[in-house]
């Protein structure tokens, strides 16, 4: 009487344990779904980006040199020596 006197608690103990790591199972289960849904969604973001990165830098090699103009070298050199200097 004494055994199953003290293998009552015990084994309620080891029921009630089982019941909390199912409940935890359950919810790394849920996190790792999570985890691995954000991991595709990252990695659909990370690929429309690189995607308008191409069509942007696409778009801007097709720009007319007339459309985008760039001072001439030696101005740009001439500007860059004149600052900081005082008239």
């Amino acid at each position: 009487m004494t055994d199953s006197a003290e293998e009552s608690p015990l084994g309620a103990a080891i029921q009630a344990q089982g019941k909390r790591l199912y409940c935890h199972e359950q919810l790394l289960t849920q996190l790792l779904g999570g985890v691995q849904e954000l991991h595709g969604r990252q990695d659909a973001f990370q690929a429309a980006i690189a995607d308008q990165l191409s069509d942007l830098t696409n778009q801007s090699q097709q720009v007319p040199a007339s459309l985008n103009p760039r001072p001439p070298r030696s101005l740009l050199h001439h500007s860059l020596q004149t600052v900081g200097t005082v008239d």
